[in-house]
């Protein structure tokens, strides 16, 4: 990952480390799901706070970039840029995940196909309800679309950044995340669920770019703590209302996605408050797997519930599960390569 001379400054190992934590979180998070065991798919609850720290992280990222005023020099060619980085790798995923389909299952209709790559090249996956569920091992894509239109979002606050001051970017994020919950409740959870990821994601944007932990009159530590006990108290009423066997609209489509949050940004502020007590190590394979986790991302659902699936083969989930995770670095790896190797010809 290149970082730019602003980040160069401080520091961003705690970026990496939180990265690579986050990956392994989504491979482990679907791999409980396939368990059969109550408990085991019960950690599924913990661990999808792997998706909402990537999106944080990426918000966090682009908000420290953005204090330089010059950066991008040019928005549109910047927003063009992160569409070849994330469709590229995508689009060979979905052709290979669609190639391993028609060969391992029965072959669809010519006409089903055409859907298919429409649906996938537009990205508008996740709005086409069971057409795409239908397809094995691309459940996980509708993060794609999530994060194209968070990049939309970044770009349209690279625009506007000079009129923002602190007082008007907290109400104006206190109204939305009302906004977002009142979405969710009343009008449609799924539309509220992209709300809510948008949110938090500029939430860290606004974060990074505005706030500074050296002018508070709260140390890193003073936070961590604060934060800890509001974490642990939100899971403790999150595993409480679990055993009650809540299942009301409010607790599935709002508390259970706030208190991810709050724990995705405990894993975050931790890592950076190791890093600022220099205990985080540079280390080449913690920096390759950051360079990676993309495309890890991409390609460890095909191994897990795709046309490749290895769960139930060997009746070893530990043993299917170490080598789903080996073959998903060794994939991400060849898909990175490929990827950078179109995305030079094609800068060229």
């Amino acid at each position: 990952m290149k970082v730019s001379n602003e980040m160069n400054k401080s520091n961003v190992l705690f970026i990496f480390y939180t990265r690579v934590l986050a990956m392994f979180f989504v491979i482990i998070v679907h791999l409980c799901q396939e368990n059969g065991n109550v408990l085991v798919r019960a950690c599924a609850q913990f661990f999808i706070t792997g998706v909402t720290i990537f999106i944080i992280l990426t918000g966090y990222l682009y908000g420290i970039k953005a204090r330089d005023i010059r950066y991008p020099e040019n928005v549109f060619i910047w927003l063009k840029n992160r569409a070849k980085r994330i469709l590229i790798p995508y689009y060979i995923t979905v052709a290979f995940t669609l190639l391993m389909n028609t060969i391992i299952y029965d072959p669809v209709s010519v006409k089903r196909m055409f859907g298919y790559i429409l649906m996938f090249f537009t990205c508008i996956q996740d709005f086409c309800g069971q057409f795409f569920y239908s397809i094995q091992g691309t459940g996980h894509l509708w993060y794609v679309t999530m994060l194209w239109l968070i990049y939309i979002c970044i770009a349209f606050n690279l625009k506007r950044r000079s009129i923002y001051t602190k007082n008007n970017i907290w109400i104006g994020l206190g109204a939305l995340y009302i906004f977002q919950i009142t979405v969710t409740m009343f009008i449609q959870p799924k539309v509220g669920r992209y709300l809510f990821y948008i949110i938090i994601c500029m939430t860290a944007y606004l974060y990074a770019y505005i706030g500074n932990d050296k002018n508070s009159r709260y140390s890193i530590k003073k936070k961590w703590v604060l934060l800890t006990l509001v974490t642990m108290i939100m899971w403790v009423v999150r595993l409480y209302l679990w055993l009650k066997g809540c299942n009301t609209k409010f607790y599935n489509n709002v508390y259970a996605y706030y208190s991810q949050a709050v724990l995705s940004v405990w894993f975050i502020y931790t890592f950076y408050w190791l890093d600022n007590l220099k205990l985080l190590n540079e280390s080449r394979i913690i920096t390759r797997l950051n360079n990676i986790s993309y495309e890890v991302f991409l390609v460890h659902y095909l191994y897990i519930n795709g046309a490749l699936k290895i769960i139930g083969c060997l009746n070893n989930f530990i043993i299917e599960s170490l080598l789903i995770i080996a073959l998903s670095l060794i994939t991400g790896n060849i898909l990175t390569y490929i990827s950078n190797s179109l995305l030079t010809k094609l800068n060229k």
